[in-house]
């Protein structure tokens, strides 16, 4: 079951919804140049690898995550990565995430990540994917992801051009989804 809303409060209910060229992404601004192009000139027409998920509110666009099955190398293992067996694995790609700079805090970044995991698993049952990765730019954001159950891929060196390659399997996604699941369909508890 998909996420598709977010409440926030008095500025109204956000939905999640695939990218389509109506959508105003023209003023989205979250601070890194590369993702805010990634967005604004992504064309919804001709893209047979990528698809884009949106956070819209009033059909602006406040959020977003990119992704697209890839085949990776996934070692998990940084000590072993000189001996790494070269096994490719069908993974899905997010080749971004971002929240517009004025929307931040709000709850808008995790609610993306946790479509993204659902859309994942989606994909998964589709074409038996086992991962989904993603890089993370800098040591903030490794430690970040670290938190939420992604591990070092060991296969991949971090460069100049290039952040640190993270991934989470496909199981691991699914105990989350079905823990948020679980815990979003509790009844509330009253003390007597």
């Amino acid at each position: 079951m998909l996420i598709t809303k977010l409440n926030l409060g008095f500025q109204g209910v956000c939905r999640f919804l695939p990218l389509d060229s109506d959508m105003d992404r023209e003023f989205f601004k979250c601070g890194n140049t590369y993702l805010d192009h990634l967005l604004r000139d992504h064309d919804c027409e001709n893209t047979t690898n990528l698809k884009i998920y949106v956070a819209l509110l009033d059909n602006h666009v406040i959020g977003y995550y990119a992704i697209g099955a890839q085949s990776r190398f996934i070692n998990p293992n940084a000590r072993s990565s000189q001996t790494l067996k070269k096994v490719d694995f069908g993974v899905v790609f997010i080749h971004g995430i971002a929240v517009r700079h004025d929307y931040r805090k709000k709850g808008i970044g995790k609610a993306l990540m946790y479509h993204c995991f659902e859309t994942s698993l989606e994909i998964s049952k589709m074409l038996g994917v086992e991962a989904l990765c993603l890089e993370a730019i800098d040591d903030e954001l490794v430690k970040y992801y670290i938190n939420r159950n992604f591990l070092r891929n060991a296969a991949y060196r971090k460069s100049k051009h290039h952040g640190i390659e993270m991934f989470i399997p496909i199981n691991t996604i699914k105990v989350i989804v079905a823990r948020a699941y679980r815990q979003a369909t509790q009844p509330e508890m009253v003390p007597a």
